[in-house]
């Protein structure tokens, strides 16, 4: 192999490097948005009420059954939509070449 070539090819690896080290730092410095919750939990033995607070990635602010019932019917359309998307995929990968005539 000749010199240039392989001056190409480590300046290719040194570029492939760096790329990959400026998507990770970039990927590690992209804000991450926490959702700060206060509850009020009422003791039964006592009229005293704890607040706490604590960060957390999602907010609870209604967990009724219907509202989970509801996430649960959102997620299964999404799950249902990328079983369609995975199997146009699958199709896609699968086509054959449709056979050319020749003129």
């Amino acid at each position: 192999m000749s010199k240039a070539k392989i001056y190409w090819i480590v300046i290719i690896i040194i570029l492939l490097v760096l790329a990959i080290w400026w998507w990770s730092s970039a990927m590690n410095n992209s804000s991450i948005t926490t959702v700060t919750s206060t509850s009020t939990i009422s003791n039964p033995s006592s009229t005293n009420a704890t607040t706490s607070s604590y960060n957390s990635g999602i907010s609870a602010t209604d967990t009724s059954n219907a509202s989970l019932n509801q996430d649960l019917s959102t997620i299964d359309s999404q799950m249902n939509g990328l079983n369609s998307d995975s199997a146009s995929v699958n199709q896609g990968l699968n086509d054959q070449p449709i056979p050319q005539s020749q003129q």
